[in-house]
């Protein structure tokens, strides 16, 4: 192929010539040769070799980390689809893409496309409920976020349930449904004790939780616990600093009540006075 393509250039089989010379090189390992004569095949406009070429061209720059590239090929990939499972190939290799390139948006666009498949494989769908999850999260879309972490959790075991299960509880935190954002972290404890990320993280929560119940006493010594053993060095400075930062704020709002206090000692002795000088 080489020897003809180097002959006749402008030839009348230069698109066939080029299609044939890629795929052997492929097959050879010649991955740049390969990926040259299949991009002069993509830009010819020729159809009958288009679809096994360009996914063809996606693969190789997906495996070459060239990302954007892949995405361009991984989009033509889905137009020229035959089955549901070229089809999900694609959607799985856009959402992958798309996580490379951190196109939060376009993740969970596709990672949602591929939930709805019904035939997608229990590992792909996986990665895409963590994909969708996360992404929702991201973006402050806190309904779906909710809802995929929630999936995450009943289906998904490991790490990824801890997780799903201290953002669950942090969900309740910013809501103050303090009680529940605990019973979330005291069952990710219970039942999920090898993961000391989540596991300190939720600790910390728990603290926020017991200064939402107005526990301080509980607060400060679930904090006192964290300083103490955490094995990860940042988990135990950011429980110093919220020990630190409650410490704070109670004082501040007593020296508000005190001044509130204050402020009605005076209009109860003014009104004590005025009804003297009746």
């Amino acid at each position: 192929m080489q020897d003809y393509l180097s002959k006749f250039p402008d030839g009348i089989f230069r698109v066939p010539a080029n299609y044939y010379l890629a795929q052997c090189a492929f097959n050879d390992g010649l991955d740049s040769i390969a990926r040259e004569a299949y991009e002069f095949v993509a830009s010819s406009g020729e159809l009958s070799f288009r679809k096994q070429t360009v996914e063809r061209l996606a693969s190789l720059f997906y495996a070459e980390q060239n990302f954007q590239k892949a995405f361009f090929y991984y989009q033509q990939v889905l137009g020229l689809v035959g089955n549901a499972d070229e089809g999900r190939r694609a959607r799985l290799g856009l959402m992958r893409c798309a996580k490379s390139i951190q196109n939060t948006a376009v993740i969970l666009q596709y990672a949602e496309s591929l939930l709805q498949d019904e035939g997608l494989p229990g590992d792909w769908r996986t990665e895409a409920l963590l994909n969708a999850a996360r992404s929702a999260f991201e973006l402050g879309d806190s309904a779906n976020a909710k809802l995929y972490f929630t999936q995450v959790k009943n289906e998904v075991k490991g790490e990824a349930q801890a997780e799903a299960s201290y953002v669950l509880s942090e969900f309740d935190w910013v809501t103050g449904k303090y009680q529940a954002s605990n019973d979330e972290i005291f069952w990710m404890i219970d039942n999920l004790p090898s993961y000391p990320k989540w596991r300190w993280k939720s600790l910390i929560l728990m603290a926020k939780n017991y200064a939402g119940l107005g526990d301080d006493f509980q607060a400060n010594y679930t904090l006192d616990f964290v300083i103490d053993n955490a094995d990860i060095e940042n988990y135990s400075t950011e429980a110093q600093n919220y020990k630190s930062e409650l410490a704070l704020q109670r004082e501040r709002e007593a020296q508000q009540t005190v001044g509130v206090d204050s402020l009605s000692m005076d209009e109860f002795l003014q009104e004590e006075g005025d009804e003297l000088d009746d």
